[in-house]
C-alpha cells in the first residue's frame, strides 16, 4: 500500500487539516459547512472547491468519514429526536421538553 505523503503545494498544513477535522467531528459540521467556513480564509476559489480539498485531506491522513447515510441522518434533524419509525416517542420528548403542543391545548379546534 502506498503512503499518503501531504502536497507541497496544498493550501492547509497537517495542523489546519486536523483542527478541520476536529470541527468536522466535534461539532459535527459537514465538508459542505466546513467548505463555506474556510474557503476564503484559505484561498479556495468556492466553498465547493473547498470542501473536496477537505475530503481528499481528510482521507490522505486516515480520518474516518461519516458515510452518506449518516450525513443525511445529520442534515435532516436538527435535535436529534425527530424519527419516522417512533413518531410518538418525539411527541412524548417534546411535550417534556416544551410543554403541550398547540393541539394538546383545550381551546384550540383539534382539542374541541
Amino acid at each position: 500500500m502506498r503512503k499518503y505523503r501531504h502536497r507541497k503545494d496544498a493550501k492547509l498544513t497537517r495542523e489546519q487539516v486536523r483542527a478541520a477535522y476536529v470541527l468536522y467531528r466535534e461539532q459535527g459540521l459537514s465538508l459542505r459547512a466546513l467548505g463555506k467556513l474556510l474557503y476564503e480564509r484559505f484561498g479556495y476559489a468556492s466553498p465547493a472547491s473547498c470542501a473536496n480539498s477537505l475530503h481528499d485531506l481528510f482521507q490522505g491522513e486516515g480520518f474516518k468519514l461519516r458515510d452518506r447515510i449518516d450525513a443525511t441522518v445529520t442534515a435532516s434533524t436538527t435535535h436529534g429526536r425527530g424519527a419516522r419509525k417512533d413518531k410518538a416517542a418525539y411527541k412524548r420528548w417534546h411535550r417534556a421538553e416544551y410543554g403541550p403542543w398547540p393541539s394538546d391545548r383545550s381551546n384550540s379546534p383539534a382539542a374541541r
